[in-house]
């Protein structure tokens, strides 16, 4: 199991098209000065889990059946709980 904290970059796990895209619109904005990197490739229930209990109370996290032990303090950076109900 890998650290939830932690953002997956490998682009082999990446949609096939953002793969695609990736290996022309990377190459363009390099070129242009503009060097750019994808910060997350793979985004796990895990860790979208981790991101949801930032800024909740263990009472939130319960009330959606998430682990109370996921709360902590910081500003809220999704409303998504799991990675089925968000794009990423």
């Amino acid at each position: 199991m890998s650290d939830p904290s932690k953002p997956d970059r490998d682009l082999a796990k990446a949609h096939p098209l953002i793969r695609e895209r990736w290996a022309i619109l990377g190459g363009h904005l390099f070129a242009r000065g503009l060097p750019t990197m994808i910060w997350e490739c793979y985004r796990s229930d895990e860790r979208q889990a981790w991101l949801y209990g930032q800024g909740r109370t263990p009472d939130e996290l319960q009330a959606v059946g998430l682990d109370p032990a996921l709360a902590r303090p910081g500003l809220k950076v999704t409303n998504a709980s799991s990675a089925k109900l968000s794009a990423h």
